[in-house]
């Protein structure tokens, strides 16, 4: 949902600066949550062997 409202902000709205502010924050919350699944993979990962 938010990727689209990024891309219409960006390219149909001409807001770039907006439509690049919401894909910056979209990629940062997706690392955030890539980097804390991937320790908590790594923990079940050591639980489990």
């Amino acid at each position: 949902m938010s990727s689209y409202y990024s891309y219409n902000q960006f390219f149909q709205v001409q807001q770039v600066g907006y439509g690049a502010a919401i894909s910056t924050a979209l990629t940062a919350v997706i690392i955030v949550f890539s980097i804390v699944f991937t320790i908590v993979q790594k923990r079940v990962e050591k639980e489990l062997v």
